[in-house]
């Protein structure tokens, strides 16, 4: 209602891409579920200005692929703005590659798990490049500009397709993270989450650069 699209503007007035102090938020929700809905709105600024405080720290030194998907849908729910989401998508556009701490460079069309928070990398996580892909596509329907990313992604879709096999799914992919459950012991080779996530991948490629047959792909691979 108007109560509670009032007090989550104001929220989003209060905290700006840049970390603008949350408690300097109007407080108009009056009735109940408007409260409800603001300390839940509360609890997240607390949270974001935790992060913040901590980001030089330990291990969240920056946006983590895949993460990045969950915290990008909030961050725009809660700020109302892109520019955040755009500087760190745009990070890995601009390498012109990813240096290996024991020498060498990433493989082409494989991105960094935490870029630019790792300079140097000793590894990654393969499915979280295809997270990266997912997230362009989720950035396209909150208004932003996929096209500067065209290029990188046809590179991620050609080295994730270097690893199909006759049947067209991916497989042997070193160092898969999707889902950590037993299920991913219960096959050989072929991982199907990670199948899962590269048919989903594939369909936004295909809604984002009109190429109606990653979408029969995704399908057959389904």
């Amino acid at each position: 209602d108007n109560g509670v699209a009032e007090g989550i503007q104001a929220r989003q007035r209060a905290v700006s891409p840049v970390g603008k102090a949350h408690e300097t938020a109007e407080r108009r929700c009056v009735h109940v579920g408007a409260r409800k809905c603001a300390a839940c709105i509360d609890g997240v600024g607390d949270v974001d200005k935790r992060q913040r405080r901590r980001r030089g720290e330990g291990r969240e030194r920056g946006g983590w692929l895949c993460d990045s998907w969950f915290t990008a849908l909030s961050a725009f729910r809660f700020t109302g703005s892109l520019e955040c989401e755009r500087i760190f998508l745009e990070n890995f556009i601009r390498a012109e590659s990813f240096p290996l701490n024991k020498g060498g460079t990433l493989p082409d069309g494989l991105l960094p798990m935490c870029y630019p928070g790792e300079l140097t990398t000793s590894d990654t996580i393969s499915s979280w490049t295809l997270w990266f892909v997912y997230e362009v596509y989720e950035y396209g329907k909150r208004g932003g500009d996929t096209a500067e990313f065209k290029d990188l992604i046809d590179r991620i879709l050609t080295h994730f397709g270097g690893y199909a096999n006759h049947d067209g799914l991916l497989e042997r992919i070193p160092t898969i993270f999707v889902e950590p459950t037993r299920a991913n012991r219960w096959t050989y080779d072929v991982n199907y989450p990670m199948n899962m996530l590269w048919a989903r991948v594939l369909d936004c490629v295909s809604e984002m650069y009109d190429r109606p047959a990653l979408a029969q792909k995704a399908e057959e691979i389904r």
